[in-house]
């Protein structure tokens, strides 16, 4: 008796140790990590993530939509201090989660997301291993560009804001630096349309005339709150990166000095100083 009660007094912590690891656990689903808030990234309702071997299930509901036609172009997979892990990873939308498969890397060290939807909609999260995720969303708006949403101060630590913010006075500068250089008109070789970069009251205006006849109106201008271009050396032409066209879809033109360059996916003369 005397040893059975020894036992018994051994094996109570270990039981009340083991009880207390498993909270939020049981075999099917993993650690569970149930949120205070579901609400913090705009327009989505992030309720809880689930931990499993090699998934993480990412519970959400879209305000504004079927949740049934979500569907996921991408995703990446981000450490606590949100560096990269994986880009590999493939996710699917299906019972009211983005499960995302991670044959390769260990789910538990993942406590940040990137998520592209249809529709030009993504999600950043984070902080997802605690009682309080952090999110971010963002949409592709016709004519205008990416448009970001939610509380910036709560998502990033301020080392990582003044990071940002140096990172995006660089791009600001090399963007104003490239605009400088090819603002002013571009005539193709024929003569019969022009592409005329300036600067607009709402950002930069990119204003296009197509000849009489052609599929699109012959006077069309895109205002893009920011100007992203970029010598390319193998091809020693500018490229310019519009967000929206003619056909409401993002695509390139180039532009050159001299020699010919091709507008795609519609003109088929080259653009060049006149």
């Amino acid at each position: 008796m005397k040893y059975l009660i020894t036992l018994l007094c051994l094996m109570l912590p270990l039981t009340f140790l083991t009880g207390c690891t498993s909270a939020g656990k049981n075999e099917t689903s993993g650690t569970v990590y149930e949120y205070k808030d579901p609400d913090q990234c705009p327009d989505y309702h992030v309720t809880k993530t689930v931990y499993g071997d090699h998934t993480l299930s990412i519970y959400l509901t879209y305000n504004y939509d079927d949740n049934n036609n979500l569907t996921v172009d991408w995703v990446r997979c981000y450490r606590d201090d949100f560096s990269l892990y994986s880009d590999t990873c493939k996710a699917v939308y299906r019972d009211g989660a983005v499960t995302i498969e991670t044959p390769d890397i260990d789910a538990a060290d993942i406590t940040g997301v990137e998520i592209q939807l249809d529709y030009g909609v993504g999600l950043k999260l984070r902080y997802l291993n605690t009682e309080q995720f952090a999110g971010l969303s963002s949409e592709l708006l016709l004519d205008v560009g990416v448009i970001d949403y939610g509380d910036e101060d709560s998502f990033y630590s301020d080392a990582e804001k003044q990071e940002k913010l140096d990172n995006e006075t660089r791009a600001n500068e090399k963007e104003r630096e490239i605009f400088e250089l090819l603002k002013g008109q571009w005539v193709s070789e024929d003569g019969t349309s022009t592409v005329e970069i300036t600067e607009g009251d709402n950002g930069y205006d990119v204003h296009f005339t197509f000849p009489p006849g052609s599929d699109f109106d012959e006077d069309y201008t895109l205002t893009c709150e920011t100007f992203t271009g970029w010598y390319d050396e193998d091809e020693d032409v500018y490229q310019i990166e519009s967000p929206t066209g003619p056909e409401t879809a993002p695509w390139f033109f180039k532009l050159k000095e001299q020699g010919t360059v091709l507008l795609p996916p519609f003109q088929t003369e080259p653009y060049i100083r006149p």
